[in-house]
């Protein structure tokens, strides 16, 4: 009886290493299903997050911002920038600068998100709702990027737009597709700078592509121009005939500058959150640009914002943080469901292992 007690204790606790090694083995599914269920609990967290905490983006965005700019104002200044690109830090310094600025509107010349999902747009909605100064916006190339026009036309608005401000013109374009500006789009070009030519000489034009290099940065390569030529001459050739004062741009994340025949100012704005070029080659910053009006007459200033440690933290944090949260929160159904499976089959296999162990 003594013996065979003993040799069912042996065959229920295996002795010396390999005993070990087989408890270990055992407690193996259930060490997989408690990391697995660290990694569901993220999921549901950041779910709720995205739920209840990231507000709803509205429809018609630009139109709400434009109702809270006083348009009949002829001295005021506005601030421009482009390319935040759900950046954090960065564009939370750059917004802090903008508000202390006492600007009458701001505008975000494209690229607000990393793409067009939805969710991205709300975080950057979010960002800039409760901002006393207004903010417009212009449609990027990454605003389109993987869903098309259908998110940035529902919550933003049209494509392109044109609004009035005092004797100044504001003209905003879209070229976010980075081949032209499209015949349909410079025939209304051309007629909203007729129609105000007389009681808006101050015109300032607006498209995230650029058409051409500034003087910064002759190095700038050309893939990130508008490719159909034709058009960004033609382009030119417009804002030169109906002497446009300042054409802005965005897309190269970085500062450059020129000075077109009939003194067209050209400024490529694109240091406004997203991960910059490289800083040596480009000497890109984070910045945007401060124009101040007064009548018929204006002026432009480059603002860089506090550089230190901004660009590290979007490469290596934020943008990874981004597509991180918002590919949980969007697909939390297709990674909780078969993850729930994997940890309840896991757990169920554990609790059979622990009752094995167990005397009987």
């Amino acid at each position: 009886m003594i013996v065979s007690h003993i040799m069912r204790q042996e065959e229920r606790e295996p002795s010396g290493a390999g005993g070990k090694d087989e408890r270990k083995v055992r407690r193996l599914p259930a060490v997989i299903a408690v990391a697995l269920s660290l990694v569901f609990i993220f999921l549901a967290a950041v779910k709720v997050h995205a739920t209840w905490m990231v507000a709803e983006a509205p429809t018609g965005w630009n139109r709400g911002q434009l109702a809270r700019i006083d348009r009949a104002t002829t001295r005021f200044k506005f601030a421009v920038f482009g390319d935040t690109h759900n950046s954090t830090l960065a564009f939370d310094r750059l917004r802090k600068d903008v508000e202390k600025g006492r600007y009458l509107f701001a505008i975000d010349n494209g690229d607000m998100a990393i793409d067009s999902g939805n969710l991205k747009a709300r975080l950057f909605i979010n960002q800039v709702s409760g901002m006393k100064t207004p903010v417009l916006v212009n449609v990027g190339n990454h605003d389109i990027a993987a869903g098309g026009y259908a998110n940035y036309e529902k919550v933003y608005g049209p494509r392109y737009y044109s609004f009035t401000v005092g004797k100044c013109l504001f003209i905003m374009l879209d070229d976010a597709e980075e081949r032209s500006i499209g015949d349909k789009q410079m025939k209304w070009f051309r007629s909203e700078l007729q129609k105000n030519a007389g009681d808006h000489p101050n015109v300032f034009v607006f498209m995230h592509v650029p058409t051409f290099r500034g003087r910064r940065d002759l190095n700038l390569p050309m893939n990130y121009f508008l490719a159909d030529r034709a058009s960004a001459e033609e382009f030119k050739q417009v804002c030169i005939e109906n002497k446009v004062k300042l054409v802005f741009s965005s897309h190269c994340h970085t500062f450059d500058y020129d000075i077109w025949p009939g003194d067209v100012h050209y400024i490529v704005t694109g240091g406004g959150g997203g991960r910059l070029w490289d800083v040596e080659q480009y000497r890109g910053m984070y910045h945007y640009i401060a124009v101040t009006v007064d009548g018929e007459h204006g002026q432009f200033e480059l603002m860089p914002i506090a550089q230190k440690g901004l660009h590290f933290h979007y490469q290596y944090i934020e943008e990874p943080w981004v597509y991180i949260y918002t590919y949980s929160a969007v697909h939390y159904f297709w990674l909780a469901i078969p993850l729930g499976a994997v940890i309840a089959a896991l757990a169920a296999f554990a609790l059979r292992g622990k009752k094995r162990q167990e005397p009987a």
